[in-house]
């Protein structure tokens, strides 16, 4: 049996309509409490990344996780979505050298040989909201005077206080690739520019689909694809940008943007090449569920 939750962004409802379309149903459910203790069960939660929906969403996917059901994304995937410093602890080897300061100390020992611009994050944030560029020694010690007194004005009226997450600017890159991973089979990639006045891609809204792989998108893919492997992350998207030619993570997060579907490709290994699949991004739904009936999810 397939759950889909009641989210927000009616998510929970496109999946019971892709269900319908294709004849299989699809339960929609608002409380955990309400999804049978069963191994045949599939549970489909939208994150949200609102601090409110998404603490309650954590917390959802927590109480799932202790029931025998399929959960997608994986308790992992939650857990660690919208929480930079979370994905940096895990996936560190494969991200931009970071710190994560918890007093005035030792952020002003590291002001002294760190290298300059480097990025300044909260934990959370979305869009390249929370995120800032500095550019020089001043810069970073007035993060430190308020991020350790007052603290950090953040996005929806958050405050980001007794702590800093700063990160290695990786420079001349024209914005990032966004990479989906889907019930470790399925890839998709879109191109992503920066905004005209800052060096972040994210909510940039100027986006060109990936239809065709070069060596270096299949690169991106093999490395996007081995990291949902190793973790079996089962619904993940990745930011990607380059340095001295290779792929650099810079965090991960969960689900789909529906306002950039634009006919984007899903790609597949068909002896051991990536090939297009017969999905597209404006049937995503519809590959969900029939990667649910074929037990591609883990």
């Amino acid at each position: 049996m397939i759950y889909a939750y009641e989210d927000n962004r009616n998510w929970g409802e496109l999946l019971f309509h892709a269900g319908k379309t294709k004849g299989v149903n699809v339960n929609i459910f608002k409380y955990s409490h309400e999804i049978p203790n069963n191994s045949n069960n599939t549970v489909f939660v939208h994150m949200n990344h609102h601090p409110k929906f998404r603490e309650q969403n954590k917390k959802m996917m927590k109480q799932l996780s202790k029931k025998d059901v399929k959960l997608i994304p994986t308790l992992l995937e939650a857990q660690l979505y919208d929480d930079k410093v979370a994905q940096y602890q895990l996936l560190y080897e494969h991200m931009p050298k970071s710190y994560y300061l918890q007093s005035e100390a030792k952020a002003k020992e590291i002001i002294e040989k760190i290298d300059y611009p480097f990025i300044s994050k909260a934990k959370e944030g979305a869009g390249s909201s929370n995120i800032r560029l500095i550019n020089n020694k001043q810069e970073a010690i007035n993060e430190i005077k308020l991020a350790f007194s007052t603290g950090i004005p953040l996005h929806f009226d958050q405050n980001q206080k007794n702590y800093l997450f700063w990160q290695h600017f990786c420079k001349d890159n024209k914005g990032d690739w966004r990479v989906h991973v889907i019930a470790n089979k399925y890839v998709c990639v879109l191109r992503r520019y920066n905004k005209n006045n800052v060096p972040f891609a994210s909510g940039s809204n100027n986006v060109e689909t990936v239809n065709a792989l070069d060596p270096f998108t299949t690169e991106l893919i093999e490395t996007a694809f081995s990291i949902a492997k190793k973790y079996n992350f089962n619904l993940c998207a990745m930011d990607f940008v380059t340095e001295n030619g290779k792929p650099i993570l810079l965090e991960t997060s969960v689900g789909w943007p529906i306002k950039h579907f634009q006919n984007r490709t899903f790609f597949h290994k068909e002896n051991n090449v990536w090939t297009p699949s017969k999905y597209v991004s404006d049937n995503f739904f519809e590959l969900i569920i029939d990667s649910i009936m074929n037990n591609d999810f883990t």
